[in-house]
C-alpha cells in the first residue's frame, strides 16, 4: 500500500476542524502508512492534541485584500 499525506486546510477557527481531525484519527491505517499535515491561518493551540501523534501543523498567515 503506498504512503498517503492527508492534508488539512482551515481559515480561521471553526468548530468542524476538529471533527475532521477525530475522522482522521480514528481511521484503521496504520500510522506508519499515513502523515497529516494542518495547514492553518490560526493559532495551533486549537488543534495542539493532535501533534502529539506526529502530525505537523504550518502556519500559513492570510493577507488581507486590499
Amino acid at each position: 500500500m503506498p504512503f498517503v499525506s492527508v492534508i488539512v486546510t482551515a481559515y480561521q477557527y471553526r468548530p468542524y476542524i476538529v471533527e475532521a481531525l477525530e475522522s482522521i484519527a480514528h481511521q484503521d491505517l496504520d500510522d506508519n502508512k499515513y502523515e497529516v499535515i494542518i495547514v492553518a491561518n490560526y493559532d495551533k493551540g486549537q488543534v495542539s492534541r493532535y501533534l502529539c501523534n506526529g502530525w505537523k501543523f504550518i502556519y500559513h498567515r492570510t493577507q488581507e485584500v486590499r
